[in-house]
């Protein structure tokens, strides 16, 4: 059902994208949107991320701003994928307690499959209701299975980026090495979560060093491997673009 955002020309003959930026095998693209409800709650979605040309699923990370206090749903083709609660975002000052009057919030999405799809955010707040819409479409491409993956794309990366520590018998190993065969790092993964890419992109603490830069290739690397690993993914007979 889900399907990548790996958003380029298809996209942009389309939605009739406003911007597009590529840096490598990163995308972004801002689209334009329709909102109708109360206009005093405010719903917007601004850029739209993801990575080209990778043989996987594709991660898509969808910048919104929300109303504060509010609960929000995100939907793909009618179909709810994600709910929330916004909550409030605020700041103890010496003398004052200051509240932003709306939220930034990041939905990832992983996508397995192209095609064309319509992302509509609703938001409700008390008797206050706004929504918004905006049409994309992603490309297919080749799938690649998990442990050619693993092999060619992650380990290498992690051997460049975390070898230093993980490796031999000391007490980073035991939460993963970098020799790890792909059964032995898929149940790693599961274990670990998305602490697995997180934590060592300064997300979560407990983690001194700092290789990932959030949201990039290896960050979303990673963070592909976890979600196959959790969910038991096998790209037979799928397309999709990563």
């Amino acid at each position: 059902m889900r399907s990548v955002l790996a958003l380029c020309a298809p996209l942009l003959l389309l939605l009739g994208c406003l911007a597009e930026q590529s840096t490598d095998q990163n995308q972004t693209v801002i689209v334009e949107t329709e909102t109708e409800g109360d206009t005093s709650l405010p719903l917007s979605l601004g850029q739209i991320r993801s990575t080209a040309n990778t043989p996987g699923p594709t991660l898509v990370v969808f910048e919104t701003t929300l109303p504060p206090e509010a609960s929000v749903q995100l939907r793909l083709n009618g179909n709810l994928e994600q709910q929330i609660e916004s909550g409030t975002q605020c700041q103890v000052l010496p003398a004052v307690t200051v509240c932003e009057d709306q939220i930034n919030r990041q939905w990832p999405i992983m996508f397995t499959s192209g095609g064309d799809y319509e992302l509509q955010l609703v938001a409700e707040k008390a008797a206050q209701s706004r929504t918004l819409t905006a049409q994309f479409s992603i490309p297919e491409n080749a799938c690649m299975e998990s442990p050619q993956l693993y092999q060619e794309r992650m380990q290498p990366t992690l051997q460049q980026q975390c070898g230093s520590c993980h490796i031999g018998g000391n007490n980073a190993a035991s939460v993963f090495s970098v020799n790890d065969a792909w059964s032995q790092m898929a149940n790693a993964l599961v274990n670990r979560g998305e602490t697995f890419y997180q934590s060592p992109s300064g997300q979560n603490p407990g983690h001194s060093a700092r290789p990932l830069t959030p949201w990039s290739e290896d960050y979303r690397l990673l963070a592909e491997m976890v979600w196959r690993a959790e969910r038991r993914f096998e790209c037979i007979n799928q397309q999709s673009a990563f």
